[in-house]
């Protein structure tokens, strides 16, 4: 098996091309189809969506050197979080793979950003993945280890505090997530307030650290509160 390592990164991130051993998804595309990809190791990175691996599978088992090229993705071990952990209708906006619970209060995912997603739809700028990426990457990760382990879909969280630090740039290639609990005070209902911190790191460097404290409720005790606060506006 070849040496030969290119990466292949979603079409928003074309600033990060360099035409070799970093490629976009429609540029690996056009290589197989026009004969020109050599043997060599395909890492698929951050903005390829699932349905998008499957179209370069094809294509790569059709091409003269198929039994020389390997393909690899972030969905070969680990699978989209369901968009009722993390409060998403449609899949390309869950940027998260489904959490899992790695050792006490401490859960890990990775990032799986789509180049559809709606984060991306009006602002990639640079070669990095932009910060607000991420904030909504730990939101969804708080919201779905919380609801998965610690609570039910009745339930609402409400932010009170949020602390951002920000290390270095993230690049559009692997990034993992650990959310771990630092303190849980929730009633038998499963109401009350916790607080976490979620860690990004890539290449096993802190890259971006989040501390968040919230409170949980009952949904439909939030929307009386809701209304409630709505009224007062009027009044």
């Amino acid at each position: 098996m070849t040496d030969t390592l290119i990466r292949v990164v979603g079409n928003k991130f074309q600033e990060l091309s360099n035409a070799q051993s970093i490629l976009t998804f429609d540029e690996l595309v056009a290589r197989v189809r026009d004969g020109q990809l050599e043997p060599a190791a395909i890492s698929l990175e951050q903005g390829i969506s699932e349905s998008q691996v499957d179209v370069l599978r094809d294509l790569v088992a059709q091409s003269d050197h198929a039994g020389q090229i390997s393909l690899r993705s972030y969905f070969d071990r680990h699978q989209r979080c369901d968009g009722t952990l993390t409060h998403k209708v449609k899949r390309a906006n869950t940027l998260i793979s489904d959490p899992q619970e790695t050792g006490e209060d401490t859960y890990t995912s990775v990032l799986l950003i789509d180049d559809e997603c709606a984060d991306l739809s009006d602002h990639v700028t640079g070669k990095h993945v932009q910060f607000m990426v991420l904030l909504e990457a730990a939101r969804q990760m708080g919201n779905a280890v919380t609801q998965k382990f610690h609570s039910t879909a009745a339930k609402m969280y409400l932010a009170e505090n949020i602390n951002v630090d920000f290390k270095a740039f993230a690049y559009p290639f692997q990034v993992d997530l650990e959310y771990r609990v630092l303190e849980r005070n929730l009633r038998a209902t499963g109401d009350g307030k916790m607080a976490v911190r979620i860690d990004f790191r890539q290449h096993g460097k802190v890259i971006a650290q989040l501390t968040l404290t919230f409170t949980v409720l009952d949904r439909k005790f939030v929307s009386a509160l809701e209304s409630t606060a709505l009224k007062s506006l009027h009044n």
